[in-house]
């Protein structure tokens, strides 16, 4: 015991200089937002290129579930292929809005039998195919790009929950991208490094999405509260609106992150608090974050000029 402290005592001063050294770097990222910056940054790319590591054999033992996720999109996107296919048919005449769908995503729920899809394409009952939410593919092959990325770092246990992927700077990805999985919106760009960033997920405590219930013209906020990772609650939509459990949730077109009709969840449950004319809205997400391996970055191209001209409007108030 004696031996070990007279050991300690011998390289004080190296202690106290490795100690000051700490202190100072800590002062100094802390008051110097350049350099906080540049210390995010370079963390960003360590964990990055730690986790892509450790990923790489957990990837071996994860193939049969990443297979059977590829193939859902695979389904998703045959069977959009399958849907414009007939609507450009005069069998399909009566249906104008069959192709409004997103580039990535449809409204309906789809199902990966292929029997089915014809009737599902048909069924023009269903109150998803003609949602206000969902642009023309048209309309959004000339605003978002979207880009491939795998989940290589993820938490779901804390209040600031967040997810890093594997693509960065050098493959366009930019801070406020929005990020969606398979089954819908997963979360938001926040920092970014050379190969790779990291993305706030929905289950983050200061995460809010714009977001709308399906064929209804109302447009709330969605955030996470806590606790379970996969409820959240939508807010401010107006008394009069009619909203009932199982109405599905979807991005709105006042987003500047992401294209409108997006997926988010469905409704739970719903109330009007005492003194309120607004919804307090239970939300059951349909993204699975403990699970999700592969994602899509959305790259919003008029998000700059939309930001300048929303900075104009405001500067004139």
């Amino acid at each position: 015991m004696w031996s070990i402290l007279n050991y300690l005592y011998r390289i004080r001063l190296h202690i106290l200089f490795v100690l000051y050294s700490i202190i100072s770097l800590g002062m100094l990222v802390g008051n110097d937002p350049y350099h906080y910056s540049r210390w995010r940054s370079t963390m960003v790319e360590f964990q990055g290129n730690t986790l892509n590591q450790l990923n790489a054999w957990r990837s071996y033992w994860g193939l049969r579930a990443a297979n059977e996720e590829l193939n859902e999109q695979l389904a998703i996107a045959r069977t959009r292929l399958y849907q414009d296919q007939l609507a450009d048919s005069a069998a399909l005449v009566s249906l104008p809005q069959i192709r409004s769908f997103d580039s990535l995503f449809t409204g309906t729920n789809i199902s990966n039998n292929p029997d089915s899809m014809q009737s599902q394409a048909l069924a023009t009952a269903s109150p998803f195919l003609k949602t206000p939410l969902i642009p023309k593919a048209s309309d959004s092959s000339s605003e978002y790009k979207f880009i491939a990325a795998r989940v290589v770092g993820n938490s779901t246990i804390h209040r600031h929950n967040y997810m890093i992927l594997n693509r960065g700077s050098r493959d366009g990805v930019k801070p406020r991208m929005g990020v969606a999985g398979p089954k819908g919106a997963v979360g938001i760009v926040d920092q970014v490094s050379e190969h790779f960033c990291t993305i706030i997920t929905l289950i983050h405590a200061k995460a809010r999405l714009s977001a709308g219930l399906a064929k209804k013209d109302a447009v709330g906020t969605l955030f996470w509260e806590g606790g379970m990772i996969n409820r959240a609650t939508l807010i401010d939509i107006p008394m009069h609106v009619p909203v009932k459990k199982g109405d599905t949730v979807y991005t709105s077109a006042y987003s500047l992150t992401f294209p409108p009709g997006i997926p988010v969840g469905r409704v739970r449950s719903h109330r009007i608090p005492d003194g309120e004319s607004v919804y307090r809205i239970g939300v059951d997400l349909f993204t699975d974050f403990r699970s999700v391996q592969y994602v899509h970055l959305i790259d919003y191209k008029k998000r700059e000029e939309r930001l300048r001209l929303e900075d104009k409007i405001a500067t004139d108030d």
